[in-house]
Order: C-alpha cells, then sequence, then structure tokens
C-alpha cells in the first residue's frame, strides 16, 4: 500500500485492530482529537509514520498500536516511558531501576516485554490495572514492586522472567490469571 497521508472525520472514534498495519509509506495521519479507541497494532509497522496529531480524547490503547513507527521512537527520545492520558503505553526503551510515573493509571498489554535492560519496577499507587504480558520476556527483571491501588493484571504478566526473585502483589487483586509465571 502506498498511502502517505489520512485525514479523520469528526464522527470517527475507533480504530480497529491492525487497521493500518504495515503501511510503511504512511507518514502523518490528522484528526485523531476524536477518536477514543485504537485497537492492538492499528499502525504498527507504519515506519515513516512520524505526524498523529491530538491524542487527546483517547481513552483505550491496543497493545503495539504504534510499534515500528517515527512517532514512536520520537516519543521514546523524549522520555523511555511513552505515556498518553495515563496509558503507559510503552517501556521499552527504559534501562535498570524503573519507577513508573505517578500519573500513569492503567500499564497496558506488552509495555515492557523484550526488554532486556530493565532489571526492577516500581508502580505507584495511582496504577489500577496492568495488562496481559506486561513483562512477559524481560529475562533479566528481577523485581516488582506493586503499590496496593492495583486491581488486576493481564494472563503471563510474567512468562519467561526467568532471573525474577521477588514480587510485591498489589493488596487489591482480585485474581492471579492464566499463565501469570509461565
Amino acid at each position: 500500500v502506498n498511502l502517505e497521508s489520512v485525514t479523520f472525520g469528526k464522527k470517527l472514534t475507533t480504530i480497529e485492530t491492525d487497521a493500518f498495519w504495515c503501511c510503511k509509506k504512511l507518514k502523518n495521519i490528522s484528526s485523531l482529537k476524536h477518536v477514543k479507541t485504537i485497537g492492538d497494532m492499528a499502525f504498527s509497522g507504519c515506519e515513516e509514520l512520524e505526524d498523529i496529531g491530538s491524542l487527546d480524547s483517547l481513552k483505550k490503547i491496543g497493545m503495539s498500536a504504534f510499534s515500528n513507527t517515527r512517532w514512536l521512537e520520537n516519543e521514546q527520545k523524549k522520555s523511555p516511558m511513552v505515556v498518553v492520558n495515563g496509558m503507559l503505553l510503552d517501556g521499552k526503551a527504559c534501562v535498570g531501576e524503573v519507577v513508573v510515573p505517578r500519573s500513569v493509571v492503567e500499564i497496558i498489554d506488552y509495555a515492557f516485554s523484550f526488554n532486556q535492560k530493565v532489571t526492577c519496577v516500581t508502580i505507584p499507587n495511582t496504577v489500577k490495572s496492568i495488562g496481559s504480558s506486561c513483562f512477559s520476556g524481560c529475562y533479566y527483571l528481577r523485581y516488582v514492586r506493586m503499590e496496593d491501588s492495583v486491581e488486576s493484571i493481564g494472563p503471563y504478566l510474567f512468562e519467561d522472567c526467568y532471573r525474577m526473585r521477588n514480587v510485591r502483589l498489589s493488596a487489591g487483586l482480585k485474581e492471579i490469571p492464566d499463565g501469570t509465571w509461565f
């Protein structure tokens, strides 16, 4: 697909999973200011995508929605944790001991997955949920501390975290899902 630019109308509120997946030449999208939901991998692989406009109305974003885009690379240069409207979208550029910002209320699926440089993560009392496979494949992760505000964690949260030694789980958790330490 040779798509380079997209302008959305004011009535658009949802962009579904894989909607623009691997539109490698897509450089900019405009009028996202009314979009409330962006699905999994919606813009993943849009390597040239740099300008996405405003995400002010965004309430839900799927895993890897902007992976392999210039936009994400640029955001990671500003901060190793990419946060939009209280959602931590990406922590793959983090190194060593990490403290999640208090502005975060949700850590989305796969946010830190396969980060080979993170060793410890502290999650503040503002976070309510942590998505599935969030720390999957973080081979050097040794310690995670969750404050008691965390009510839900996704499946396979610590999958393949071979060096994990200590986890302080939230007292607010209602269940431990399938494959948490698979």
